[in-house]
């Protein structure tokens, strides 16, 4: 049986730190945004800019997503000198890659809450793009609810590598409760790490198939997919 893997970005592969300043976003919108603590974590940007938006007191908030989505790509952009002096990857992430590369079983890319061109700006940025084509899985821009995104990840994934990948042939490999929820919903694997970039991250309640303190065990990684 074949695999593909979908791999989550930020808290999974890298640590970006903060790749974009939504207070400084707000403002370029003419806009104030009080403090607030919406949680980020396994949701997609689409998803988190509707909520503090909202947090806003926006009346008009399907107006003003679009221009604010558009903002927040240009500021990760502005940002990706800062990312590439002070983010890092994940203990473990490029030996699991080079050893997935070396499966012919498997096929690998992403599914992330990433806009799609966030989300190819950070794997080029890392170096990560020599394994990882973030247009053959599924990001934010495809769908607002991060659950909706498998089914795209696989017809993207089915055309280019010449599979019909299924959901039991999918693992999805992420660190917040959302990639999991992501998974249970499209009936995938599921491997959750506990590498968050976010504070107060816990697993409590998600039943994937493991969960890792990290990917440095590269053989139990890829036993645990295989198998």
């Amino acid at each position: 049986m074949k695999r593909l893997i979908l791999w989550d970005i930020d808290g999974t592969l890298i640590n970006t730190g903060r790749s974009y300043d939504e207070h400084l976003l707000f403002r370029r919108l003419g806009r104030d945004l009080p403090e607030h603590d919406i949680a980020f974590a396994g949701k997609t940007d689409p998803q988190i800019m509707r909520e503090l938006l909202i947090h806003a007191g926006t009346d008009n908030v399907d107006d003003v997503l679009p221009l604010a989505l558009r903002e927040l790509e240009r500021l990760v952009r502005l940002n990706q000198p800062r990312m590439r002096v002070e983010g890092t990857i994940m203990p473990g992430v490029i030996a699991a890659l080079q050893a997935f590369a070396k499966e012919p079983r498997v096929a690998q890319t992403v599914l992330t809450g990433n806009l799609a061109a966030a989300a190819q700006l950070k794997l080029e940025t890392f170096g990560l793009d020599a394994w990882l084509d973030s247009t053959q899985g599924a990001t934010g821009s495809d769908h607002e609810d991060r659950r909706s995104l498998v089914p795209v990840a696989l017809r993207r994934a089915s055309a280019h590598f010449g599979h019909a990948f299924t959901a039991e042939e999918t693992w999805i490999i992420g660190d917040a409760r959302g990639d999991y929820e992501c998974a249970a919903a499209a009936g995938a694997h599921c491997l959750l790490v506990r590498t968050s970039i976010h504070r107060g991250i816990d697993h409590d309640g998600c039943e994937p198939d493991a969960i890792f303190e990290d990917l440095t065990d590269t053989d139990a990684v890829v036993k645990l997919v295989l198998a």
